[in-house]
């Protein structure tokens, strides 16, 4: 009698437990779907929700962050070059040309946003905040990096015919590879002939861009490995000539 007195205890004690947990389950669910979220830049969704609805929008990417996803870093003679500190140098000129242009820009991450996420997370909040914009372009912004060869120069343009990954099906605007490539080549082509850079050409590839929604393209904007790229690339006369390239090249096209 007492053993089954015990189980009693020990069965109600069970269900209880249960009940408990269940009832706290879609809790627990919505806390875990937040954390995903908050992972996403504070200053782009509040961009993204005061959007000028007359104006097309584009979203300009720092690529890299300063942790999970750090990027290339080159040190010649002394000096450190770091891509991600150079990407947002530019991004962030480029927005401002863009902006004196008439375009809304919403950038994936800003100068003070210290981001330190994986690389598999960063890239899909990338895509996330670009389709959330529902942009006329993304743009995101690149140096480039080859270890053991300081020759290595130039300047190449990006966009991607691939198929969109699982997590971004759908939504794909027409002619987005059409448009795409049409901005790849205009950049670049433009580069080059006003900066006479090495031309390494506009490239089809399967990066992450390829999940966009809307026409995209991926801007690599020298090597930091190669000394006297590396020094054009840090210097902000540089970078500001550049960025208003990139942003007329833009205008002609979206």
């Amino acid at each position: 009698m007492r053993k089954l007195d015990n189980f009693k205890v020990k069965l109600v004690t069970f269900v209880l437990g249960f009940a408990i947990v269940s009832s706290l389950a879609p809790a627990i669910r919505v806390q875990a779907s937040t954390l995903t979220q908050s992972t996403l830049s504070n200053q782009a969704m509040t961009a993204i929700a005061n959007l000028d609805k007359k104006k097309k929008t584009i979203v300009v990417d720092p690529g890299h962050n300063y942790g999970g996803d750090l990027g290339a870093a080159s040190t010649i003679k002394g000096i450190t070059y770091k891509e991600v500190d150079l990407n947002m140098q530019v991004a962030s000129k480029l927005k401002t040309e863009l902006e004196k242009r008439g375009y809304n820009v919403v950038m994936t991450r800003y100068p003070k946003e210290v981001q330190t996420i994986g690389t598999n997370q960063s890239l899909k909040d990338r895509i996330t905040i670009a389709n959330t914009a529902n942009a006329s372009l993304f743009v995101s912004i690149h140096h480039n990096a080859v270890k053991d060869a300081p020759d290595a120069k130039g300047v190449e343009v990006y966009y991607s015919s691939a198929e969109q990954s699982q997590n971004f099906k759908g939504g794909v605007c027409p002619n987005k590879l059409t448009i795409s490539k049409n901005v790849a080549t205009v950049i670049d082509n433009n580069i080059v002939k006003k900066f006479n850079f090495n031309d390494r050409g506009a490239k089809d590839s399967r990066l992450f861009i390829k999940s966009t929604n809307m026409p995209s393209v991926i801007v690599e904007a020298g090597f930091i490995t190669n000394e006297e790229e590396a020094k054009r690339c840090s210097d902000p006369v540089s970078q500001q000539k550049l960025a208003e390239n990139i942003a007329e090249s833009i205008k002609t096209v979206i």
